[in-house]
């Protein structure tokens, strides 16, 4: 064999996540970010043989197609996170379970981002705070774990809590004597 194909051969082409010159291997269902699109750019134009140089302007397309790629990404992103916001207040189930294996559920209280990945602060239960008194339990889960949203009937009239005063609503506390009522001490 050729020098050439021998050393080819010998070469290990891929390393764990990683081709012998560094970059980063892709496996289906993984996405692309910007800098990998930047990478394959760089790598063709260190690669191009320079007795038969690409056009100028296939570059530039390339560039343009990165940008618009890059574009719908951060697209895709705000829309993703703008409507886990519309799940504040919802009640639903994630596909996580609790030590004893049921699926946690409770009402989604909050959203918070980290770049791609977008995750829900859900209420799942009660525990004693600091102080001993109950508060509710918030755990965290990735908005892709949420598997099903179940929506709650409104209470029924006999359902809702009195107002705490015993009466129709908050009344306005009468001064015992008017006259004590704007007195400066």
């Amino acid at each position: 064999m050729s020098d050439a194909v021998d050393a080819l051969l010998s070469k290990k082409a891929v390393t764990g996540n990683y081709t012998d010159r560094g970059t980063k291997i892709i496996r289906p269902g993984e996405e692309l970010d910007k800098n990998a699109f930047l990478q394959i750019l760089a790598a063709e134009l260190a690669n191009q043989d320079p007795l038969n140089a690409k056009d100028g302007t296939e570059y530039v397309t390339q560039m343009a197609q990165f940008a618009s790629i890059e574009q719908m990404s951060n697209l895709n992103s705000n829309m993703k996170f703008t409507g886990a916001t519309a799940l504040i207040g919802k009640y639903a189930m994630v596909n996580s379970a609790d030590i004893y294996g049921n699926l946690y559920h409770g009402v989604i209280t909050g959203v918070s981002r980290n770049k791609a990945n977008i995750k829900v602060n859900m209420i799942v239960g009660e525990e004693k705070g600091e102080d001993g008194k109950p508060r509710p339990k918030v755990e965290q889960f990735n908005l892709e774990d949420i598997i099903e949203l179940i929506e709650l009937p409104e209470p029924s009239e006999d359902e809702k809590e009195p107002p705490k005063d015993g009466g129709e609503g908050e009344k306005p506390v009468e001064p015992a004597n008017p006259e004590e009522e704007n007195k400066v001490v």
